[in-house]
């Protein structure tokens, strides 16, 4: 098989005639309004596998399985649990991997993965619809997974792998530092690499879960804390927290007064928001709701 390409074109016949064969035997198209572009590297697939680390305990959860390329290079060294949209997909998924549902080794799942409960596993390896990532990364933030490893749209990991003082430091960014080392394994994806080709190139990140890291109590309320704080992400923390007091107040037991009294004492006080670090963020909200 050819080797991945950062840019050059390149033709991928191996993955590409069997996708035709699929798409001609269970009759479907790629999709645009589900953002679907299948992968048809080989060398990308393996990438992905050798950066997780795999072995026979490991359950790796799998967003986006369409024809089940990933899937199968999975199986190879762990067990995995599936989710597809596409019913068409899913009913190609219960077919092809029969052997493997039956023993146990994988598990596939319909609907939309966004509205299902997550349990089971230990690693996530993906090729995620690219219109789901930011929807994905919430939710998979709120598990603890030990490692992962997945490819989005290159502008979508600038954002999420950004750090204080980066323009594109955002809340997922500070969720994703405050759990995890990061690394860009692949920094250009060229679309060759998938069909039809998306429109912009890719990038190939790894998580690897920080040790002696607490939960965030209350996660979901931190996530809706940093959206309200970062829409001022240019003025100071001080400023930020006394521009949302209306969002506080009714989550919080402190009147206007106590909470700029809390406010005044914040170390991080006169810092801009997109300056300060994301444990500094949960340090500021389990004062704010403790």
């Amino acid at each position: 098989m050819y080797a991945l390409q950062t840019g050059a074109t390149v033709f991928f016949m191996d993955l590409f005639q069997e996708l035709n064969k699929l798409m001609a035997e269970y009759s479907f198209a790629p999709s645009r309004a589900k953002a679907q572009n299948f992968v048809i590297s080989e060398s990308l697939l393996k990438k992905m596998v050798e950066a997780a680390q795999l072995d026979e305990k490991d359950v790796v959860l799998e967003i986006g399985a369409g024809t089940g390329f990933l899937t199968r290079a999975l199986l190879s060294s762990s067990k995995v649990v599936a989710f597809e949209l596409d019913d068409k997909l899913f009913g190609l998924l219960l077919q092809n991997f029969s052997k493997e549902i039956s023993l146990g080794k994988l598990r596939v799942f319909g609907g939309n993965f966004l509205e299902h409960q997550l349990q089971g596993f230990n690693k996530v390896v993906s090729l995620p619809p690219y219109t789901i990532s930011s929807q994905m990364m919430f939710k998979l933030l709120s598990h603890d997974f030990e490692l992962g490893v997945m490819v989005f749209q290159r502008e979508f990991v600038d954002k999420c792998l950004s750090r204080p003082g980066f323009k594109e430091f955002c809340p997922i960014a500070v969720l994703v530092d405050y759990y995890f080392d990061s690394e860009v394994l692949v920094g250009n994806i060229s679309p060759e690499n998938f069909f039809p080709k998306p429109s912009a190139f890719s990038t190939m990140i790894r998580l690897l879960r920080k040790k002696n890291v607490a939960r965030i109590k209350r996660q979901g309320l931190f996530e809706h804390f940093l959206k309200q704080v970062f829409r001022y992400k240019n003025k100071n923390l001080r400023n930020a927290l006394h521009n949302s007091f209306s969002f506080f107040k009714t989550r919080t037991k402190m009147d206007k007064k106590e909470f700029e009294e809390t406010v005044s004492k914040l170390r991080q006080s006169n810092s801009k928001v997109y300056l300060v670090e994301s444990a500094d963020f949960v340090e500021i909200f389990e004062k704010i709701f403790e």
